[in-house]
């Protein structure tokens, strides 16, 4: 039997040693392997002996823990010095309830009690919902890692500057990420990979980049202690411009924007607005619906059948339904077709019951995708709505035909339609076509106009009246 005092004075080293600033990293892996095999000894050497469950719970806890945290420094990659303050937190707090524990004067309910005493809830709660626990139990398990190669799907890459967007707690931009993680799942059922967050040294100030598998899909800067308004915007308000403001180009929309001092925007000013870390944000979730196809793959596609299957009544239908008539591609495409667009998949026991339905009438995935679209017509007419009011601009068959032929001319004067309506007004102003063109004039238009809402005549749902 393995003696508890011994494996005390082991876990303190152990532990010390993987907190250790100058501690190498790779040493620190060796650590963590050796803190593992060294748990799983102890409990299986004390199998005999009448070992609470409360103290194996307690062992798991201690060790799920460390990984996570230690999973925390691999995955942002913020160097040593500009370690994420919470950490500290997390390092005194951890190892003080272990030490109870060990010790005996705690519990696990008393030590959890206590973590969120000890302000340790917020941090746990990030990377335990960050990291699934079975993924950090074995990180160092050597079939794991053969599951980790690869490369990052999401990736966020600041100049050392903006690293207090990172780690100041009244900014918390971690939890910005987490919540708008969340919200993508709950309202439109997209489950977005974990994001890696890097401070790169090579940066000018004020710049950020956002990747995708590798792939640098937009690059701007964010000016900390400044507010962000559309240059349009604000001088259709006829508002003075401050000596000190910042001149930029927004690249998404390739609009002007100024960059102020908060204390020289007028309290009636009530354009829009934005934080940096709001202004990185929210480029970041456009990104993320814009880029769909390159982070939603196959595997992730099986994920949605998966669950479906899961359900009661459901694994004989879609076993029915996926391969016999349609492929594992198909059902990728189009999912893909859907959420690009920003419609919610959310409800897809119901989406795999229609699609049940239209694969009898067709096979093609673009035909299947326009099909669903009707079927969630309510949701895609809320997202351009104002009071249930859609404000629109029809295409003449003619103007039809030059989009059909790419007429420059015409996307040009549409693209100023859509964005001075969105960024002087502050409304959406749709394109309304008709069923048989509307995907080709929305691929057409997606390249050269982002967030441009193309509906067809028959996706307008009775709730909603269109204006012009």
């Amino acid at each position: 039997m393995q003696n508890i005092e011994n494996f005390k004075l082991e876990f303190i080293n152990m532990s010390t040693l993987i907190f250790d600033k100058n501690y190498e990293t790779e040493n620190k892996t060796l650590i963590l392997e050796q803190l593992d095999y060294y748990i799983n000894l102890f409990l299986n050497n004390n199998k005999t002996e009448t070992l609470s469950e409360e103290l194996k719970t307690s062992l798991y806890f201690i060790r799920e823990s460390i990984y996570l945290i230690f999973e925390d420094f691999l995955i942002l990659e913020i160097e040593n010095k500009y370690t994420l303050k919470f950490l500290n937190k997390i390092k005194e707090t951890i190892f003080y309830e272990a030490k109870n524990i060990l010790n005996g004067t705690n519990n696990i309910k008393t030590a959890q009690a206590n973590f969120e005493i000890y302000s340790f809830k917020e941090a746990f709660t990030f990377l335990t919902n960050e990291f699934d626990v079975d993924f950090a139990r074995g990180l160092i398990n050597p079939n794991k890692l053969y599951e980790r190669l690869g490369v990052d799907i999401l990736r966020i890459e600041i100049s050392h500057n903006l690293i207090p967007l990172i780690t100041d707690e009244a900014i918390d931009f971690l939890t910005l990420i987490k919540t708008l993680r969340e919200h993508l799942a709950s309202e439109y059922g997209y489950i977005a990979p974990n994001v890696r967050i890097m401070d790169n040294g090579t940066f000018d100030e004020n710049t950020f980049k956002i990747s995708i598998r590798r792939r640098s899909v937009f690059k701007s800067c964010a000016y900390p202690n400044r507010l962000m308004v559309y240059a349009k915007q604000w001088n259709a308000k006829n508002m003075e411009i401050p000596e000190d403001t910042i001149i930029d180009i927004d690249p998404y929309y390739n609009e002007t924007i100024y960059w102020l001092n908060p204390e020289e925007i007028s309290k009636n000013y009530d354009g829009i607005m934005l934080l940096p870390q709001d202004y990185m944000l929210e480029i970041f979730e456009n990104m993320l619906f814009k880029y769909s196809p390159l982070i939603i793959n196959l595997v992730q596609a099986k994920k949605y059948i998966e669950i479906a299957k899961s359900q009661e009544f459901y694994d004989q239908m879609i076993t029915e339904l996926i391969p016999e008539v349609l492929t594992l591609v198909d059902f990728h495409k189009i999912l893909i077709n859907l959420i690009k667009e920003k419609v919610s998949i959310t409800d897809i026991l119901l989406i795999f019951e229609k699609l049940l339905e239209i694969s009898y009438k067709t096979k093609n995935p673009d035909k299947i995708s326009e099909e669903l679209r009707k079927e969630f017509s309510w949701f895609i007419c809320n997202q351009y709505a104002n009071n249930k009011r859609i404000k629109y601009l029809k295409l003449s068959q003619e103007d039809t035909e030059k989009l059909l032929n790419k007429d420059e001319t015409l996307i040009k004067f549409l693209k100023k339609q859509v964005i001075d309506h969105l960024i002087i007004n502050n409304q959406n102003l749709i394109i309304l076509t008709s069923s048989e063109d509307r995907l080709k004039i929305y691929r057409i238009l997606a390249k050269k106009i982002n967030d441009i809402g193309v509906l067809a005549v028959d996706e307008i749902d009775e709730e909603y009246i269109l204006t012009k």
